[in-house]
């Protein structure tokens, strides 16, 4: 039987929204912060305000309290985040999931439909979640995500088991080196922040979030420039491309995508706060 603190949830949570208030925090957020820690609903933590709280929650519930007041990403402290309604591990070698990334399944599903087979590629994977969601979503298809870092891709290995996908991993430095084959979709969300924007950046993504998966030299287009060079040698003649960037690059990365690739159609599309987000390349001949 577990050990029971002398608090009640009820008086946990006033403890915490005290200790939030203290530290320029919402103090409202306790309660909801107790339901995102223990995977509970509101409603459970309603019927059970006057039971004792067990001492190992009391004291885990406390120390990510303390980590988050420091700075650090909430995701981080719990080794898990959201994207897309499913749950994914992470750690400090890899991105945490950002809602925006899901536009890019959205446009993938638009361009393969109901397919029931493809080759997809997802360059720069991080913690998987585009692989594993296309795999998801199109379990017959061929998906293979690469990424520089090792330690990501432990991380992406780890939340394929988790999602019970098959998803072939590699790593590389981009495609150097990549065997020669050809993908019916590319996808990617690669480093694009400039080194110059870090003195307008919130201080936590800088200080726990990997430095590598975040910032590209040449005000951010360095890695963009690259990809310009490798793609066209391993997209299928209908394949299509589709890149996440930041909401000042459009017009030039367009321009740069549209040298690399004369006789396609590429499109800036905005996300759902109406800013530019996604370069898509689509098949030859539909200029």
């Amino acid at each position: 039987m577990a050990n029971k603190s002398k608090l009640t949830l009820a008086e946990a949570l006033a403890s915490a929204s005290a200790f939030l208030q203290g530290n320029d925090y919402d103090e409202a957020s306790a309660q909801a912060l107790w339901a995102f820690v223990f995977d509970v609903t509101l409603t459970d933590m309603t019927r059970a305000l006057r039971e004792f709280v067990d001492l190992d929650a009391l004291g885990y519930f406390e120390d990510v309290l303390r980590r988050l007041v420091a700075g650090e990403p909430l995701q981080y402290i719990l080794g898990r985040a959201d994207f897309m309604g499913e749950s994914f591990v992470v750690n400090e070698h890899a991105l945490i999931p950002r809602e925006e990334t899901s536009g890019i399944i959205q446009l993938a599903q638009d361009y393969l439909g109901d397919r029931e087979e493809a080759r997809i590629l997802d360059i720069g994977t991080g913690t998987g979640i585009l692989a594993i969601m296309l795999k998801k979503f199109y379990p017959n298809a061929k998906v293979t995500g690469t990424d520089l870092s090792q330690e990501a891709l432990e991380v992406a290995r780890q939340n394929g088991q988790k999602h019970h996908v098959a998803v072939s991993w590699w790593q590389g430095d981009l495609l150097k080196d990549f065997p020669e084959t050809t993908f019916d979709l590319i996808v990617s969300n690669p480093p694009y922040i400039g080194y110059h924007e870090q003195a307008v950046m919130d201080a936590h993504v800088l200080k726990f979030e990997p430095t590598m998966a975040l910032f590209a030299d040449n005000e951010g287009y360095a890695i963009y420039e690259r990809l310009a060079r490798q793609l066209p040698a391993y997209l299928k003649p209908k394949g299509q491309v589709i890149l996440e960037m930041g909401y000042q690059q459009g017009a030039r990365l367009q321009q740069l995508m549209q040298e690399a690739f004369p006789n396609r159609k590429i499109e800036v599309i905005q996300d759902y706060n109406q800013r530019d987000r996604y370069v898509r390349i689509s098949e030859e001949g539909t200029v």
